[in-house]
């Protein structure tokens, strides 16, 4: 059968907690032993022991014990705490970093309704329906990004086919200009915010 996992909480049973006190303490004791041999670092325990009111430390020898209590206490203070975090620190960082991810899902979120309303648009729907004019910036915007990237890769493929000696279907000097949006575009965009403000 295995283990029962024990409940970390004060024990209540005087006898109980007595040999719980002697197991762990001599377990911990042997895992500080451990990694002073294994990894060649430099520890010391002291140990109050509240039920024979005595001190258990380690190393067994009390000058190596206050050899490395000496180094400590030599050890500017500025060293000694520079991985202290307090509680302010923690939080102000915690909250930097949800608000970091907050940022990043706001921005994904509104990319992906970009999305949709072009798609919608190239769908057939009028651009008259547009009632705020951040859309329509925030349109064309997306358009001009779009043939930018599409002219990249038009403009690539030719020149990959000129390597190997084939042409494009059409010259990329025919494709959009990147910097501009379509003139169609720009008519149907002007016509919907002058017709947004002649109903104020």
């Amino acid at each position: 059968m295995g283990r029962t996992k024990v409940k970390l909480e004060w024990m209540q049973n005087f006898a109980s907690r007595r040999q719980t006190f002697r197991k762990r303490s001599k377990g911990f004791l042997k895992k500080v032993s451990e990694l002073n041999i294994l990894c060649d670092v430099e520890a010391c325990v002291i140990l109050k022991n509240p039920f024979e009111n005595k001190l258990e430390i380690w190393p067994n020898q009390i000058g190596d014990v206050q050899r490395i209590l000496m180094r400590v206490d030599q050890t500017p203070e500025i060293e000694r705490n520079k991985n202290i975090i307090n509680l302010g620190s923690y939080l102000r960082e915690k909250i930097s970093k949800i608000q970091a991810q907050i940022t990043k899902v706001a921005k994904q979120t509104q990319a992906m309704e970009r999305n949709k309303l072009l798609f919608e648009y190239m769908k057939g729907k009028e651009l008259t329906d547009i009632k705020e004019e951040t859309t329509i910036y925030n349109l064309i915007e997306m358009i001009n990004s779009k043939l930018h990237v599409g002219s990249y890769r038009l403009r690539h493929m030719k020149e990959d086919r000129k390597r190997r000696g084939k042409s494009l279907l059409w010259d990329i000097n025919d494709a959009y200009d990147p910097s501009t949006p379509s003139e169609d575009f720009l008519y149907y965009a002007s016509y919907a915010m002058e017709s947004k403000s002649k109903t104020k």
